[in-house]
């Protein structure tokens, strides 16, 4: 065979290769990124070796929201040890159909703490109508001496766009709340506002407390359409106001096997909402509306105030706005009773409102 003979068939080769190759699929595959925080860390390091840690979660979010635009699609945030002082995360709308994870490091031997020292602000704020699919897990770590310590911020007055599909667990949330008598009081250790679908499991509330306006001050403050989220197995610890507070149209969240002692409050389980025809202060665009089918189950509470042991749970305003519906299967005529539409409404749809087992 000559050389020139040699020269065609390899090029006839490589010829009918070419839409082999064409035709191969051509598979994509996500990248998974680990970022690391260090109290002794830099945010001059990239964060992607233990011994280039970065030193402030809320650069390290910076970071895994622009990996996640550039593909990634988990990002997972391990935090050492040690006590990181006066931190405060503020995040937007996340990009697309990512899993954020920000957790202690697995090796660790004790939990990594996040001090707001002089308990001013809140530690962690997502301001977003809506989520983009994304969400985000909260593990292991533990958040002390702030004014408030989470707070997932939805639009209040978007019905139908809502943030949630988070998990916050195995988190310890001690001493948050107002410090100073001079200063705003806080109304949330966790606030969720128009947030759906979120897990908070296995926490310790301990010492949530103002020190004027204490019962304004809630452990889980599920507010303006923040529906079908689930409490379990938490413990509260030293509260004084309710621990779990309900709010505007909130509706089939369950509490379920959690331990609460030392409630100051009347109740542990409770909803509320400012009703315009009751409350000239309602600042809403859309009047607020009660809750509907939130379940309070199998919950223990002791050493507390006598009336949250007996009657867990409360409704604080059971009448029902002309405005707003009656849900979750409650009876909407009163001919069966005799009594009128509003005493109906607001006598036996109350049990419909928080369900107790």
């Amino acid at each position: 065979m000559t050389m020139w003979n040699l020269l065609d068939r390899l090029r006839t080769l490589c010829l009918l290769a070419i839409p082999l190759v064409a035709m191969s699929p051509v598979v994509a595959t996500a990248a998974a990124v680990t970022l690391y925080l260090d109290p002794h860390g830099s945010d001059k390091a990239n964060g992607g070796r233990p011994d280039q840690a970065l030193r402030s979660l809320q650069k390290a979010l910076n970071i895994a929201y622009f990996r996640v635009k550039q593909g990634a699609d988990q990002v997972r945030i391990e935090i050492a040890p040690g006590r990181y002082v006066g931190q405060q995360v503020r995040i937007g709308r996340p990009p697309a159909d990512a899993h954020f994870e920000i957790v202690a490091r697995p090796s660790a031997s004790s939990r990594p703490i996040f001090d707001g020292g002089g308990r001013r602000g809140t530690w962690f704020i997502m301001k977003a109508a809506d989520q983009n699919e994304a969400r985000f897990t909260f593990s292991g770590l533990e958040v002390a001496n702030y004014l408030t310590a989470m707070s997932f911020e939805g639009n209040r007055e978007l019905v139908n766009t809502s943030q949630g599909n988070n998990v916050v667990q195995n988190m310890v949330f001690r001493n948050i709340g107002q410090a100073k008598s001079g200063e705003q009081p806080s109304t949330a250790a966790v606030r969720f506002v128009n947030s759906r679908h979120n897990v908070i499991r296995g926490n310790h509330f301990i010492n949530i407390r103002n020190k004027r306006s204490c019962g304004l001050l809630h452990s889980i403050y599920l507010a303006h359409h923040s529906s079908d989220n689930r409490i379990e197995n938490n413990t509260f610890k030293n509260t004084c106001g309710s621990p779990i507070r309900l709010r505007d149209a909130s509706n089939n969240n369950i509490a379920t096997r959690n331990v609460f002692r030392e409630a100051e409050f009347r109740a542990v389980f409770d909803e509320w909402y400012c009703n315009p025809e009751r409350i000239d202060k309602c600042t809403k665009k859309i009047p607020e509306c009660p809750s509907w089918g939130n379940r309070y189950e199998a919950n223990t509470v002791s050493d507390s105030d006598q009336r949250a042991i007996r009657e867990p749970t409360v409704v604080h305003i059971p009448e029902i706005p002309s405005t707003c519906d009656v849900q979750a299967g409650a009876a909407s005529s009163p001919a069966a009773s005799g009594a009128s539409t509003a005493t109906y409404r607001a006598t036996n749809a109350k049990r419909e409102r928080i369900i107790r087992k």
